[in-house]
């Protein structure tokens, strides 16, 4: 999935967010979506670190990669859970992961 940093995935039942160009990724209960990114890929040259900044707010979510808004979303079903982080088959690392209440 290089180049993709920015989309979204809604991952299980029943989770929507108020946009419709979204996508039915594999997965054979249909309950994976993937919200395609805004932009072309604002994701640096392989080795090289990526930032991303998530903001949550209520039912919003607004993705930036490297400074690039690229995705965002609104009404979603679900405004708590669990973040994921992944890779795509190959090694990645994450660094400086933080997580603080917006004001």
């Amino acid at each position: 999935m290089n180049s993709n940093a920015g989309d979204i995935y809604l991952i299980g039942q029943g989770v929507s967010v108020a946009k419709f160009d979204m996508t039915i990724a594999t997965d054979e209960k249909n309950t994976v979506k993937r919200v395609p990114k805004q932009l072309d890929s604002s994701e640096n040259p392989a080795g090289e670190w990526n930032t991303y900044d998530i903001f949550c707010k209520n039912d919003s979510i607004k993705l930036f990669v490297n400074g690039f808004l690229q995705n965002e979303v609104t009404q979603a079903s679900k405004t708590t859970g669990s973040i994921c982080l992944q890779s795509e088959g190959s090694p990645i690392e994450f660094r400086n992961i933080y997580l603080e209440p917006l004001k």
